[in-house]
């Protein structure tokens, strides 16, 4: 009997070192927000639609919100393009999308070339969208919605102006809205991520040399307390635009100075996550479509002429009344959906 017991307290000790040791090993990093993430929730957050590189730099109350979803569904889609776009010499411009499968999406290279005639340019790009939705509940409500969409270019686009990223959703549902301060927000975050490069090499007759090559990580954040800086509409879409920041080169030689010094951006990256809630009473269906549109040309964007649908066409602009008319790349879209909602 007595024999029996110490071999049960020895398994008992086993199972519990055993326990410990695979409950250590779940844990695979600390990101550079001093947050450790275990292997388990960092599957969790890759499946709702977060990116390696995102995860590396995620604040702790967002990898705490999907740490805290009770997850029903989530469902995912993919689109690769390749964009053609034709700048005629009379600034016309025409573009079309090719959807493209993920090998020939990885195995392109991008292309800049001159049309034979010298009347026309053309430009070839590629891109590729993801749209990730979960159907969850958390610790306060049921039935929610979390939609995350990015947008990433394989090249560097020639024609930077202003590039719009927006959620378009049926209207059984709507964006979800918080309280800060008093005042009422909308439940949304959009980022454009990208890598600027500086040189500078400057000589002076009468100084020391300076050299300089730095890569600095970059970032510009519209969130639903950045009033004035998206469109929305509570039942119908959430839309942003950022301004790409152009290649700059500046280069002089004088008597006394010589300097050379030069901006390249590249690795632009694009991503937008919105919250949403049922409109309706056991809701069993409702789709979403994230949306992506490249400007080509310059022109003044007014979203009073913008109208967005949760399918096809999804993006449209009232051109033929607008004055300063923007040029546009074919829009490139992927829906969504959830059915048999009432089945949770």
């Amino acid at each position: 009997m007595k024999l029996k017991l110490i071999i049960v307290s020895i398994m008992i000790l086993l199972i519990c070192n055993l326990s410990n040791l695979v409950t250590a090993n779940e844990y695979v990093y600390v990101n550079d927000n001093n947050v450790t993430i275990s292997s388990r929730l960092y599957d969790k957050l890759v499946s709702v639609g977060y990116t390696e590189k995102e995860i590396k730099k995620l604040e702790l109350d967002k990898i705490d919100k999907v740490k805290f979803m009770n997850i029903f569904d989530i469902t995912k889609d993919e689109l690769y393009v390749r964009t053609t776009t034709v700048h005629n010499i009379d600034g016309s411009m025409t573009s079309t999308n090719e959807y493209i499968d993920v090998n020939e999406y990885n195995e392109s290279i991008a292309t800049y070339a001159s049309y034979p005639n010298e009347y026309s340019t053309v430009t070839i790009d590629y891109k590729k969208l993801t749209i990730t939705g979960t159907y969850y509940y958390d610790q306060e409500d049921e039935g929610l919605f979390f939609i995350k969409v990015n947008v990433e270019y394989l090249d560097t686009p020639n024609d930077r102006y202003e590039d719009m990223l927006a959620i378009n959703f049926t209207d059984d549902i709507q964006l979800k809205s918080y309280y800060s301060s008093g005042s009422q927000y909308i439940d949304f975050e959009a980022k454009i991520t990208y890598t600027e490069h500086f040189f500078q090499d400057y000589k002076h007759q009468y100084g020391n040399p300076i050299y300089e090559d730095r890569t600095t990580e970059k970032e510009v954040v519209i969130t639903g307390e950045s009033v004035g800086q998206y469109n929305h509409d509570l039942n119908k879409h959430i839309a942003v635009k950022f301004q790409l920041p152009k290649d700059e080169v500046w280069d002089y030689t004088g008597e006394i100075v010589d300097q050379y010094h030069e901006y390249e951006y590249y690795d632009f990256f694009f991503t937008m996550e919105a919250n949403f809630i049922p409109q309706v009473t056991n809701l069993n269906a409702c789709g979403f479509a994230g949306v992506f549109i490249h400007q080509n040309g310059f022109g003044s964007i007014d979203w009073g002429k913008i109208t967005f649908t949760p399918t096809y066409p999804y993006f449209s602009y009232s051109t033929s009344i607008w004055v300063n008319d923007p040029n546009f790349d074919a829009t490139v879209a992927k829906e969504i959906m959830f059915e048999n909602l009432s089945s949770y």
